[in-house]
């Protein structure tokens, strides 16, 4: 799985995808029966406050030269079977590294899904239109992979997310001592009001303890 960028919430699990996309991205990973065997990685390894003067910078040198590292020894086992971009930024970077891999004689399939948090409110893509496109990936990549940690059939999406669809963040995923409200509720990090100086906006997170 390739994400975006770590937003407030992965600033302090050091987790990518652990907050609200996290929790959908895991139930999508489940859908596909895996439990354990999944990798996910960040197109920005730091969180973008700005993303129309941070995407211009995704294939930098340094940046891209860095994401291709984590990539290359992800796939240098051989084990991945299939690839899934959510977003924009994932999918460049994932079309940059393409390349590499093909040099390499590996070609492993990959599916570009919609952004997980892309049904914003009052935005253009509601949240029918996203679980409707996670279905059509879903079942693209329900029919490539052979070897899930579980075998299951595969169950689509309805017009919204279910409670069982929302599974909290395994607790292995994140740093020894996290509580556990961290996995499994959302919106509990965010940056101060008003808003902190420009510049240092993701360096100032506060922490709501429910």
């Amino acid at each position: 799985m390739i994400g975006q960028d770590p937003a407030q919430t992965e600033a302090v699990t050091r987790r990518i995808l652990s907050g609200q996309a996290g929790r959908r991205v895991q139930g999508f990973v489940e859908k596909l029966g895996y439990t354990k065997s999944y990798l996910m990685i960040n197109a920005f390894l730091y969180g973008i406050y700005n993303q129309s003067m941070a995407l211009p910078h995704l294939n930098d040198p340094g940046i891209k030269d860095y994401r291709h590292k984590w990539l290359e020894a992800a796939f240098g086992p051989g084990k991945i079977e299939a690839v899934v971009t959510f977003g924009t930024p994932a999918f460049d970077a994932w079309k940059q590294f393409e390349p590499v891999l093909a040099a390499q004689g590996v070609a492993v399939f990959h599916k570009r899904a919609l952004h997980p948090t892309a049904d914003k409110p009052s935005g253009p893509i509601t949240r029918k239109d996203l679980l409707d496109n996670w279905n059509v990936a879903l079942q693209a990549l329900h029919a490539q992979i052979q070897k899930p940690d579980v075998v299951k059939p595969l169950v689509l999406y309805g017009n919204d997310f279910t409670p069982a669809e929302l599974p909290e963040i395994p607790s292995r995923d994140l740093p020894f001592g996290f509580p556990a409200w961290m996995r499994r509720t959302d919106f509990w990090a965010g940056m101060p009001q008003p808003p902190a100086p420009a510049g240092t906006e993701r360096a100032n997170i506060s922490v709501q303890v429910p």
